[in-house]
């Protein structure tokens, strides 16, 4: 299951007690299916201790400059490139438009759990979608965007005609 470590200041976010406070807070709901954390080498770990003995969990992290010990995280970040690119000022981006992308991840239905989605197979129940998301698709001269209904424009990859998704 992915989460937005979104919370708190941005000067929290960076140093190991703010970090350390967020993901217990997230996580402590969970703790029955949190088995392993992998972090990176940041400063911000460095209570990783406390991680790991209030959430009963196993904690690893990634050798410097191997990205692959950590696919799930570089994968999902690609994902939510698609909802937030590179080029996007990411000081604008609301709580609500963060919470809104990972629901829109979790619920993605992915190849390698047999076209299950994440929130599936974490809560073990079976979602049966009857109707896409509300959307609007527009042209813009540089790009093609689809606006989404939380405000966040997505690219679109192929010529869309502008149309209403119902």
């Amino acid at each position: 299951m992915e989460v937005a470590l979104h919370s708190g200041s941005p000067s929290s976010r960076k140093n190991a007690s703010g970090v350390t406070a967020a993901v217990t807070r997230l996580l402590r709901l969970h703790k029955g299916k949190c088995y392993t954390m992998t972090f990176d080498n940041g400063k911000e770990f460095a209570e990783h201790q406390t991680i790991a003995a209030e959430l009963d969990a196993d904690v690893y992290f990634a050798h410097p400059y191997h990205s692959w010990e950590r696919g799930l995280n570089v994968n999902s970040n690609g994902l939510l490139r698609q909802y937030f690119p590179k080029e996007m000022e990411l000081v604008e981006v609301t709580q609500e438009q963060v919470q809104w992308a990972v629901d829109r991840l979790n619920h993605r239905p992915r190849k390698v759990l047999g076209f299950r989605t994440l929130h599936e197979i974490f809560f073990g129940k079976t979602v049966r979608y009857i109707k896409s998301p509300l959307g609007v698709d527009f042209e813009i001269e540089t790009a093609r965007f689809n606006k989404m209904p939380n405000g966040i424009f997505k690219r679109q990859h192929s010529q869309v005609n502008p149309q209403v998704f119902l």
